[in-house]
């Protein structure tokens, strides 16, 4: 298969004639003779391009303060900034014309960061020969940094005191020594899943001012979802790395409690192991598992099973079972009945003893054995039936409750989707 190339370096002459002949898709002739590194507010957010540019107003005397709440044709002194990546870039596609092979198309990779919001403080770059600037980073406000990176638990109530995932304090409120904080709304789903009191799975620790000097590294969106790789605190707490949404669903690996924990944003399922292998499955619902192939139990420890009904069916070569060095034994509060639609055998190399009050033989006829009952199961593709009361399929299923989202579609197709 052909392998994508990404762009190689070009010796000073190529590149000059390159930039002479093509130029870079967003960078425009001079305009200005701005060139350095400028703090910046932000004024304007929205890209009817879809390039994610915003612009900017220089916060030097040069330049008046522009009122946010103004029509952004009313803006004036702005400049158009393009957001920059740590690392990406675009594959080239050597001359090929093609748009349906994927191979000999272009495909974009790299960090994207998102819009940031309108009142920002940024710093930007400029190069004299170029009209737009570069974004160089984000500047956060002086004390606005608690969030970050894993919205981790503040007093969110005083009495009784609650922690939780919160926001940063108000900064028009005139009570900054209480630092009681508005809770993040994944805290209903933390408390609903029974994980508002702890300090593994449910709140966290890392955050910039943990302590005065950060290990807490990771990535935050402005809605709440997260990625934090978190070194530990000053006394080693919550060394781990954690993948949460907004709402709180998570994959959590805790170097410090010694688990991997994965859970529903509400609680209602998770999966735990921990250091001593044991692992943990909880389902507030059903919990299903279907192999085409087969389904291997084994353990040399004893196998529990213990449910409202047990049903057992096999579709093809039968119920075999056997105790290799100790009894069968069974009981039933009430009565057994055993029916065979072909021929019955009982073999023991031993007595055969059987008590009863009555025992009756060939009559009165006996009651037959009631069948275990099948489910339908009208929207799977495959299995129509089973005693399985759900049975899950080769995705698309369409068994689940939640079914996949149809596609909003893109801009050549008329819809509103990504152009």
């Amino acid at each position: 298969m052909m392998m994508k190339r990404q762009h190689t370096l070009r010796t000073r002459d190529e590149a000059q004639g390159f930039a002479e002949t093509r130029r870079m898709a967003h960078i425009n002739p001079r305009e200005n003779a701005l060139n350095g590194v400028y703090l910046a507010r932000v004024v304007q957010n929205i890209d009817e391009e879809y390039n994610g540019r915003f612009n900017v107003e220089l916060l030097d005397d040069s330049n008046p303060s522009n009122d946010l709440d103004k029509n952004p044709e009313d803006l004036i002194g702005i400049k158009t900034i393009i957001p920059t990546s740590p690392f990406g870039g675009t594959t080239t596609v050597d001359g090929a014309t093609d748009n349906k092979n994927y191979d000999t198309s272009q495909s974009s990779f790299g960090m994207t960061p998102q819009a940031p919001p309108i009142g920002a403080t940024v710093l930007v770059a400029f190069i004299q020969e170029q009209k737009e600037g570069f974004l160089v980073g984000a500047v956060f406000d002086k004390d606005r940094n608690y969030t970050l990176p894993g919205l981790p638990h503040a007093l969110v109530q005083e009495n009784p005191p609650v922690r939780a995932p919160s926001s940063e304090l108000n900064p028009n409120t005139t009570d900054f020594n209480k630092k009681v904080r508005a809770a993040h709304p994944m805290t209903a789903n933390i408390a609903e899943a029974g994980l508002g009191g702890d300090y593994i799975r449910g709140l966290s620790s890392s955050g910039m001012r943990r302590d005065t000097v950060n290990n807490a590294f990771g990535f935050t969106t402005k809605s709440g979802h997260s990625i934090t790789m978190d070194d530990g605190g000053a006394s080693g707490t919550d060394r781990s790395i954690r993948i949460r949404t907004a709402q709180g669903a998570q994959i959590l690996l805790h170097d410090e409690a010694e688990i991997i924990y994965i859970q529903g944003a509400n609680g209602a399922g998770y999966i735990e192991i921990d250091a001593a292998g044991h692992i943990d499955v909880y389902s507030h619902d059903t919990f299903s598992v279907h192999a085409e192939a087969g389904i291997n139990f084994k353990t040399d420890g004893a196998f529990n099973v213990e449910a409202g009904a047990i049903n057992m069916k096999s579709m093809q070569s039968g119920i075999k079972m056997e105790s290799a060095t100790g009894k069968i034994e069974m009981h039933s509060a009430t009565d057994v009945t055993i029916s065979a639609d072909a021929n019955g055998n009982l073999n023991f190399a031993g007595n055969l003893r059987a008590t009863a009050t009555r025992i009756d033989w060939n009559g009165p006829t006996a009651d037959k054995a009631e069948k275990p009952v099948p489910v339908a199961h009208a929207q799977n593709t495959g299995v129509k039936e089973s005693v399985s009361g759900r049975v899950p399929e080769h995705e698309p299923w369409l068994g689940r409750e939640t079914k996949a989202a149809p596609s909003a579609g893109g801009a050549e197709s008329g819809g509103a989707g990504p152009r």
